[in-house]
């Protein structure tokens, strides 16, 4: 052989080895990017519940510090593909905080004469179970709600003690 058909020889193609090492970055990077957006989704589980946590709060010092005949509560509903936690002092909204995206859904777990049920929230729907009120007399829920699940890639559940007034999170791991 010569040098000219020498090197037209040795520059045909890439080997095995190259092929199997360019498809392995390939998947490192693409398993890479799938476990990005799915702690971006957990996240949005987290950050939603924290944002329902925070508008509770909200709602039970707007509460404590309004006159007895005002009548504050907290309403869960959807617009779009946007979860919001509205304040309301009666029919006058006093706060609307955006709690979650496309990605989670949000159910809403209360009793009706003892028996538990489950709502998830839609667009539209305007029920009793929906709004979520606290005692003026000592801060307590005055309301039937027990829990907010909050799904997403991971699920959050946001326990409401009646007795005290407080909510804390749950972590599904």
């Amino acid at each position: 052989m010569t040098k000219k058909n020498r090197k037209k020889q040795n520059n045909a193609g890439m080997s095995l080895v190259e092929i199997v090492v360019v498809v392995l970055i390939i998947g490192i990077l693409s398993s890479a990017a799938v476990l990005g957006f799915s702690f971006i989704n957990s996240m949005d589980a987290e950050s939603a519940a924290e944002g329902i946590m925070s508008t509770l709060e909200r709602t039970k010092l707007d509460t404590l510090a309004s006159n007895n005949s005002d009548t504050i509560q907290m309403k869960l509903c959807k617009e779009g593909n946007h979860y919001y936690g509205i304040v309301l002092n009666g029919t006058e909204e006093l706060d609307k905080v955006e709690i979650g995206k496309n990605g989670v859904s949000i159910t809403v777990n209360w009793t009706d004469g003892g028996t538990l049920k489950s709502n998830k929230i839609e667009e539209g729907s305007d029920e009793d179970w929906q709004y979520i009120k606290y005692k003026k007399s000592n801060g307590s829920f005055d309301c039937d709600v027990k829990s907010i699940v909050v799904e997403g890639t991971d699920t959050v559940t946001v326990r409401l003690v009646n007795t005290t007034g407080r909510s804390y999170p749950e972590y599904a791991r």
